[in-house]
């Protein structure tokens, strides 16, 4: 960082220091410093995708997630094939939808939160913890068919997954089904 602070001192045009000066700020969050090297980079040159790629991550760090959004999709409009970018653009995408979700549910929303929560299912199908999530709030909003389907979706995915189990048992023995309660108590007993 030093290095890169006095060539820049030296010479304020040497533009090849910047990027790498930003970069050594983001390593040590200093978020503010790396921004004000990104702005004059893409001041400089607004078709530098490696830029508009750290101040992505950088808005994704602060949790500015269209901010990094449209900054990630400025980067793949000038480099369409970045793997790097396309990855970032999924995450942040994905963070957002799942912070989204969480927020909803803490204000006993269910009706958003589990928007958000089938947003993410399309997006990632065999993930049983979206699947989970999605089964949880027909549960507290008392749509135990919808539910079951959902806990049942789970547990075909991944059959270790307690919390499905659990509620599965809870709604048999609701419905008063008691044998079909006991198996999913067996069933949570040998995990």
């Amino acid at each position: 960082e030093n290095y890169l602070e006095a060539c820049l001192l030296q010479d304020p045009k040497f533009f090849a220091a910047r990027l790498p000066l930003a970069r050594a700020y983001f390593y040590q969050q200093k978020y503010n410093y790396a921004k004000r090297e990104l702005e004059i980079i893409l001041r400089e040159d607004p078709q530098n995708a490696a830029a508009w790629y750290l101040k992505g991550q950088i808005a994704l760090t602060e949790e500015a997630f269209d901010t990094a959004i449209a900054d990630f999709e400025k980067g793949l409009k000038i480099t369409p094939d970045n793997p790097d970018l396309q990855k970032a653009l999924n995450n942040a995408t994905t963070t957002k939808l799942l912070k989204l979700a969480k927020r909803m549910e803490q204000k006993q929303d269910w009706e958003k939160a589990l928007y958000f929560y089938e947003k993410l299912h399309i997006q990632f199908p065999d993930n049983s913890d979206f699947i989970y999530h999605i089964g949880l709030l027909y549960y507290k909003d008392q749509d135990y068919s919808q539910a079951q389907r959902y806990f049942r979706k789970c547990i075909k995915i991944n059959p270790l997954q307690y919390d499905a189990l659990f509620y599965l048992g809870k709604i048999a023995f609701q419905q008063k089904d008691l044998p079909l309660a006991k198996q999913y108590l067996l069933k949570l007993t040998q995990l």
